[in-house]
């Protein structure tokens, strides 16, 4: 299906297989082509899940939603996998300290900003 695609494929909102109801996320968006940005969000059973992400030169920042009671995985395209990364929640605005691996790491419920270059 396209809107699956759209989601899951440049979106990247997947449910971890091992998950029930949305209570473990995988935001792994997957730039193609020239396209340089996807705005989208899901009505989960838990909240809304959205993922904003654009390119910008050397630049990848995404935006993202997570509902509460959910943790999700974020990994970054690989094409910024060994860029540095900043991560900010965004209630807040402050910088959070995350282990990043590989371009993967793990977020809880909250509005998210990551810089990639």
């Amino acid at each position: 299906h396209l809107m699956e695609w759209f989601y899951s494929g440049l979106g990247g909102i997947y449910q971890d297989k091992k998950s029930v109801a949305y209570e473990e996320l995988i935001i792994a968006p997957k730039p193609v082509g020239d396209l340089s940005w996807v705005k989208c969000s899901f009505n989960s059973p838990k909240g809304i899940i959205s993922s904003k992400w654009k390119i910008e030169g050397n630049t990848f920042n995404l935006k993202i939603e997570i509902p509460e009671n959910t943790v999700a995985q974020i990994i970054i395209p690989d094409n910024f996998k060994k860029s540095s990364c900043k991560v900010m929640e965004l209630y807040s605005q402050k910088i959070i300290d995350v282990k990043i691996k590989d371009g993967v790491f793990k977020v809880t419920s909250g509005k998210y900003e990551i810089i990639a270059k």
